[in-house]
């Protein structure tokens, strides 16, 4: 494009140039013309005058100088002021005429005649002033210099404005089409940022909202910002820490916001819940700087990632939970029992016990009922055990029909308890198709030193202290 157009702007130059030189050339002509014309009519003025000096002088010397010739030929000379006769001298030396003495310096040429006129033969002196003449040229001149560059601009600017079209066409037809692609992009890009799932919104360097698109003014709508759910001109913080129910890190949001603005950080990111519809959701916030965009803008997503976190959770679920039970399997109360072990030993102020059962005689259950009436058994015992614990205690599936209960902030006499109040709600219950059963159970509380595999090997041997003592009843271990 640029070289296209540099070769169109040399063109055109060259063809002003031999436009402009044709035209001195043409003007020059014209000047040399009206000079030569000027100096041959000038030329002749003075050979015809020349004609008339001799013409008078021979009638005065015919009349026998009855005439006063002197005062005569100065009448004549002051009414010509380009050609003056000087001075009439005769061959005999006489001179019966003189001008010049007068005003010696008016004329710049001489020229000299001679004549014979009655016997007798007279010398002319003749001048003639050229500084008319040379004025007249030189204004001559003057003018066809102004004409000339006149000529020159006046056709050099029509023919740039003639010629600008054919000069810039290329041009504006490449604006055009990148005006029609700026356009068109323009139009993709806020069909895409409309499109755009997470909730987005445009801030400048002050944290004011500029632009939000159609996902955060939905959004607003549904959280009753009916009036004005584009919220241009608003401070962005508040408005996000109001509709996403975030005032309680309204300080965070504003700490994180200013390290962007500032440089300090690349991107900021903060992952929180609230209540859209009066169902939960999860959303993930991310500032991004454009940092090469001037003036400096921010751009601001809420993605939904509700799904994804509902997923996650189910995920951890299904890898924490014993599938027929509900419970938590062995992987979740390892890990469970691991952090509450670490945690007694860091606050040695605070107890920890454990309670370990097993439901009495369930080899006997499955055969006798069967394996289906043994997994019915139990998921009714694991019920029992899920609704009469502690919110703080943790129950799952240690193996088989064996359960572990994990009891934070207890001592020996409250796991005690605990294990005695299932014990007896157990051994009253009545079990579909099975009927009655029982469980033994094994309490231990965590002492100085204590491990994972130490803890479980008390109540492992209270639990079967218990059951060699006839089962149905709670051991404390030692």
């Amino acid at each position: 494009m640029k070289r296209f157009n540099k070769e169109r702007l040399y063109s055109l130059s060259i063809i002003i140039l031999i436009l402009a030189i044709f035209t001195g050339f043409f003007s020059y002509y014209i000047y040399n013309r009206q000079k030569s014309h000027l100096i041959s009519d000038y030329q002749s003025r003075i050979k015809t005058e020349i004609k008339l000096i001799n013409r008078l002088i021979t009638n005065v010397m015919a009349q026998d100088c009855s005439v006063n010739v002197n005062d005569l030929l100065s009448i004549w000379t002051n009414g010509h002021s380009d050609i003056a006769l000087l001075e009439v001298i005769l061959d005999s030396g006489k001179i019966i005429f003189s001008y010049h003495n007068s005003q010696p310096d008016k004329y710049e040429f001489l020229l000299s005649n001679t004549l014979k006129c009655s016997n007798n033969t007279i010398n002319l002196a003749i001048a003639y002033d050229s500084r008319h003449l040379t004025n007249t040229l030189n204004e001559l001149r003057n003018n066809f210099i102004v004409l000339t560059i006149s000529l020159i601009v006046c056709m050099g600017l029509s023919l740039w404005f003639t010629l600008f079209r054919w000069l810039v066409k290329p041009m504006r037809l490449e604006i055009n089409r990148h005006a029609i692609v700026l356009r068109e992009m323009v139009g993709y890009i806020e069909d895409l940022y409309n499109a755009m799932s997470a909730h987005t919104a445009i801030l400048d360097d002050a944290g004011i909202i500029t632009s939000t698109n159609k996902s955060w003014q939905e959004f607003a709508k549904r959280n009753g910002y009916h009036n004005d759910p584009a919220m241009v001109g608003q401070l962005y913080v508040d408005m996000v820490a109001a509709m996403y129910q975030l005032n309680d890190q309204i300080s965070v949001l504003k700490q994180g916001i200013q390290a962007v603005i500032t440089g300090s950080i690349s991107y900021y990111e903060y992952e929180y819940d609230c209540n859209d519809c009066n169902q939960q959701h999860w959303f993930i916030m991310r500032i991004l700087p454009v940092i090469s965009s001037k003036p400096f803008i921010i751009i601001a997503t809420h993605e939904d990632v509700t799904k994804i976190k509902q997923g996650l959770l189910e995920l951890d679920r299904l890898s924490t939970t014993d599938k027929l039970t509900q419970l938590y399997n062995r992987t979740k109360l390892d890990n469970a029992l691991s952090e509450e072990i670490k945690r007694a030993q860091r606050y040695t102020t605070q107890s920890l016990s454990i309670i370990l059962t097993d439901i009495d005689h369930f080899k006997k259950v499955n055969d006798t009922f069967g394996h289906q009436a043994g997994d019915s058994a139990l998921i009714q015992f694991s019920k029992i055990l899920r609704e009469n614990i502690r919110n703080s205690d943790i129950a799952g599936r240690w193996g088989g029909e064996e359960f572990l209960i994990i009891c934070p902030h207890t001592d020996n006499t409250g796991a005690t308890q605990l294990a005695e109040k299932l014990r007896k709600i157990l051994a009253h219950s009545n079990i579909e198709i099975v009927g009655n059963i029982t469980a033994s159970f094994g309490v231990a509380k965590f002492l100085s030193g204590d491990d994972a595999d130490k803890l479980l090997g008390r109540a492992d041997r209270a639990l079967y202290k218990a059951k060699d003592a006839g089962r149905n009843q709670v051991m404390i271990a030692e």
